[in-house]
């Protein structure tokens, strides 16, 4: 359409019109969406579920999620394995920390003790981008239980026995709150395991035996200005079991 050198400007003004309580529910259902599409590719673990694994290291606890298996080496290195991926393409944070040593080789298992964490999340698919490229595979979210805030003091022990190797398991973690300090919260906890060599129907396994201690350390103090401190250990020792 031609113009001439008469014609005039022309502004047009477009105001929008919600109509009232149309846009709190459709974001209502932008959440339901999103809240359904995130459940459909996470799995968590927690309450019952997790105490059956009790005793077990992460990977092996892992395997009871769908979707989740396990790249073993010997009787207790286990690294998950997520839709086929594992090491630098499966991410794992522990209380909010990368835990990157699973990394280094299929030798190296996730330094981690499944006792610290009351709810652990395994996130697959395209859901675990948000945490970075190394997450291609999958994410796996330990989270702890909150520090105690009411003052006193509490505990809990956690004895696990095998039949085969008697391999035994201890843990267990104190925690408490001083009253004349308020807002601080502390927990200590610590984890130790042995076994011996795996038996099978006719003969043992050799170098199949292993060691682990496992320790933890955590405080946080709440009020205007709120701090933290984490802190963490493993240690372990695989040895030769001759019979």
């Amino acid at each position: 359409m031609a113009a001439n050198s008469n014609s005039q400007p022309v502004h047009v003004a477009i105001t929008r019109r919600v109509k009232p309580g149309r846009e709190q529910e459709f974001q209502a259902a932008l959440k339901e969406f999103f809240a359904k599409s995130l459940t459909q590719t996470q799995s968590v673990l927690s309450g019952a579920d997790l105490d059956k694994t009790r005793g077990k290291s992460l990977g092996e606890a892992l395997k009871s999620v769908n979707g989740v298996t396990g790249l073993q080496s010997g009787a207790s290195i286990v690294k998950p394995v997520i839709n086929g991926l594992h090491s630098n393409r499966i991410l794992i944070m522990n209380n909010g920390v990368r835990q990157e040593g699973q990394q280094w080789g299929s030798e190296h298992a996730p330094e981690i003790d499944p006792f610290l964490a009351t709810q652990i999340t395994v996130i697959k698919g395209a859901s675990g981008v948000r945490y970075g490229s190394d997450a291609m595979g999958g994410v796996v979210l330990l989270e702890p239980p909150p520090l105690r805030a009411k003052p006193g003091m509490g505990g809990e022990v956690n004895l696990v026995g095998y039949s085969n190797s008697h391999q035994g398991v201890a843990s267990g973690f104190l925690e408490g709150s001083p009253a004349a300090v308020p807002g601080l919260g502390w927990r200590l906890q610590g984890t130790a395991k042995k076994a011996g060599a795996t038996e099978t129907p006719r003969y043992f396994l050799n170098n199949t035996g292993f060691e682990e201690f496992n320790w933890s350390a955590a405080g946080m103090r709440t009020s205007r200005c709120a701090s933290c401190a984490v802190g963490s250990g493993w240690w372990g020792l695989r040895r030769s079991c001759t019979v």
